[in-house]
């Protein structure tokens, strides 16, 4: 007679993938009236609430009905739940690159490109809580020598402890830095 596993609860994180039962057949005896109508045998339940990896459980095999008693050999099988994270992406396009530069520095950054494409990767709840919030990308040009021109990798700002994955498209801009002349800083 085959086995099905019966679950309970949702994992924390991710899916169910198979629930296996190993034997996936057991041998059932009663009489023949009640075999006759009986397709298929259930185990005990199985609680994934809270569980964020697969696993392994032995369950007993619950017979078909209270009202006869029959003989499940074996009495036990061993049920293997898969759970799988279901990721998913979010693309943001063309979001400007902010320069972040010391207060009152009054120099003037030229970033190449000035927007970006950010992919962030992750459980698809947590992407769906994060579209209300555009991501903002920058590069950090406090303490840069104004004579030269730099590659900066473009960086995310996020809400912290945000489980993904971030990439930036391109992963870095070219700087220049133009400080005013004297005379500009006079009017």
């Amino acid at each position: 007679m085959p086995v099905k596993a019966q679950v309970t609860g949702r994992p924390l994180a991710g899916d169910v993938e198979s629930l296996t039962c190993d034997p996936a057949i057991v041998l059932l005896r009663g009489p023949e009236r009640q075999l006759a109508q009986t397709d298929l045998l259930y185990t005990e339940t199985v609680d994934l609430e809270g569980r964020q990896t697969s696993f392994k459980k032995r369950c007993r095999v619950l017979p078909p009905s209270n009202v006869w008693t029959p003989h499940i050999d074996p009495p036990e099988v061993h049920v293997e739940i898969t759970i799988v994270q279901q990721t998913d992406s979010h693309v943001w396009k063309d979001v400007p690159v902010l320069a972040l530069v010391e207060s009152g520095l009054a120099a003037q950054t030229m970033l190449t490109p000035a927007r970006v494409n950010i992919t962030l990767t992750g459980r698809s709840e947590t992407l769906k809580n994060l579209q209300q919030l555009k991501p903002r990308a920058f590069v950090d040009c406090a303490g840069l020598d104004p004579s030269l021109t730099y590659e900066l990798p473009v960086r995310v700002h996020l809400p912290p402890g945000t489980p993904v994955t971030v990439a930036v498209d391109p992963p870095a801009v070219h700087i220049v830095i133009n400080q005013p002349s004297q005379q500009s800083q006079e009017h």
